[in-house]
């Protein structure tokens, strides 16, 4: 009986065990998350900085930050959360993708939605650097 629970425990290890790297790193096929993906082309801005094309879908509004929701390429959804407070470098981003409502906190500005925006991620794709209406 240890044998069989020996087998099986080793069969499990190696079940579990990653082989290296990931046959697919490209986090532009993940789940909505608030990792940043890349672009599926890669494309190179500045030194140490990869741009993302995506669609404004929404904002969501929290005690401590905003959410912009966007959409890539792909049909997945990327979240950019921008902190009220940070001791990080503040995002460059337009200052008219939110408006006031009557009834509540910030939401979406109905002009923005829709759009399409140019993301410009720091090479680590945890952290935007800049949010640019695409030219």
């Amino acid at each position: 009986m240890k044998q069989i629970i020996f087998l099986f425990f080793i069969l499990f290890i190696a079940a579990c065990k990653q082989n290296g790297t990931p046959k697919n790193t490209d986090p532009s096929n993940l789940s909505p998350t608030t990792v940043n993906p890349t672009n599926p082309t890669g494309a190179e801005t500045a030194a140490g900085q990869t741009e993302v094309v995506a669609i404004f879908k929404d904002v969501q509004v929290y005690a401590g930050s905003n959410r912009f929701v966007f959409e890539n390429p792909n049909g997945k959804q990327i979240n950019v959360d921008v902190p009220h407070t940070s001791t990080d470098a503040p995002i460059k981003m337009p200052k008219n993708l939110t408006q006031p409502r009557k009834d509540g906190p910030l939401g979406p500005n109905p002009q923005m939605l829709g759009k399409r925006f140019r993301l410009i991620y720091h090479n680590d794709y945890k952290h935007v650097a800049e949010i640019l209406p695409e030219l």
